[in-house]
């Protein structure tokens, strides 16, 4: 939750300075979905993910046609019966493609490339490790008008490029994807 407060600190202090260069900023919340990302042990039982939260912020310049930014996102799953689980934080360069739906509806089309830290918790409280590695994410969403400003859905898909094993948990293949539905709010 730290992280995300900073983020949106520093995208409230960025948005007040940078205002004049058409640039467009993002808060958003949601569920990360129940999918197939998980923990593999050694003895091939798997655990699958159950939902969880979703929080972020992001930044965004039209150029060209195109929308060209950053986005920030941490979300919180926990395996599907256990109060183990993994939190993701990541940093995202996103490009997207606007296009216009009905009056005032725009939909959109992204792909973003970055880093994501995965991190395997027993709970609040206990961190048992985690890695940094690249990662990708696509993304589909629509906006709609709200006065000056406008509200958005989205859904969002990240992946890492390769699985990693997290040393503290002997040695386990920590798995991560993650599909989360957002609501947010453009500035």
């Amino acid at each position: 939750m730290k992280h995300l407060i900073a983020a949106l600190l520093t995208t409230i202090a960025f948005a007040s300075s940078a205002s004049a260069q058409n640039f467009t900023y993002e808060i958003y919340g949601g569920y990360a979905l129940k999918d197939t990302s998980g923990l593999q042990y050694a003895n091939s039982q798997f655990l699958a993910m159950a939902e969880g939260r979703a929080l972020g912020v992001g930044a965004y310049t039209d150029l060209a046609g195109f929308e060209v930014g950053a986005d920030f996102m941490i979300t919180d799953r926990r395996y599907a019966g256990y109060q183990t689980g993994v939190e993701s934080t990541s940093l995202m360069l996103n490009g997207r493609y606007p296009f216009q739906i009905a009056n005032g509806v725009i939909g959109y089309a992204g792909l973003g490339l970055g880093v994501i830290k995965v991190e395997y918790d027993n709970s609040d409280s206990e961190k048992y490790g985690y890695y940094n590695t690249p990662g990708g994410q696509i993304s589909l969403g629509v906006r709609l008008p709200l006065g000056a400003n406008e509200v958005f859905t989205e859904v969002k898909y990240q992946t890492v490029f390769k699985d990693k094993k997290i040393n503290a948990m002997e040695q386990k293949t920590q798995e991560y994807n993650s599909f989360s539905l957002v609501f947010g709010f453009r500035f």
